[in-house]
């Protein structure tokens, strides 16, 4: 149950020369007494996404600050799906910056999600998403973001499904 996991993976496989090599084994990983995944996974490579089905997400305000930015996937991913997660993000500046490993990423609504304290989303989802992996966002609707200061560049160029960038706001 770490408290920080800045850099844990943080560009792990990042090499022209190097193959694609398996994510790492996060069953049963607990990060709900983390308080920063800053770059956990940060220009990593590797076969497919790491799988979050079994992992716990921080229960207080956490820093997701380039969490998975320019993360590089040898497949792609349907769907990278938070939905069922506890999500308490304090900012997500570039948490997917560049990412391009999915087609959908799903963030919890309700009682498990809880945007209170997101300050920051800028460059979010900057240029997220390709033509080979059009990526689409749900963010829970019926969360507050009345703390959130900045949106700067959140969506800039994503590339969403269909032929418009950003299709539902």
């Amino acid at each position: 149950s770490p408290t920080n996991t800045s850099n844990m993976f943080d560009r792990l496989g990042d090499s022209l020369s190097s193959p694609f090599g398996e994510p790492p084994n996060l069953a049963s990983l607990d990060l709900s007494n983390s308080s920063s995944l800053n770059s956990m996974f940060y220009n990593s490579r590797f076969s497919n996404l790491p799988d979050f089905t079994n992992v716990s997400l921080p229960t207080s305000p956490t820093s997701f600050q380039w969490f998975m930015r320019g993360i590089i996937t040898n497949s792609v991913t349907s769907h990278l799906d938070f939905s069922n997660k506890t999500f308490k993000p304090s900012t997500l500046i570039r948490a997917f910056d560049t990412f391009r490993s999915a087609n959908k990423i799903t963030f919890p609504s309700g009682s498990n999600s809880d945007l209170s304290s997101l300050t920051n989303i800028s460059y979010a989802f900057n240029n997220a998403g390709s033509g080979s992996a059009e990526l689409e966002v749900v963010l829970p609707t019926d969360a507050d973001y009345s703390s959130v200061t900045s949106w700067v560049s959140a969506f800039n160029g994503l590339n969403g499904p269909g032929t418009d960038t950003l299709t539902t706001c």
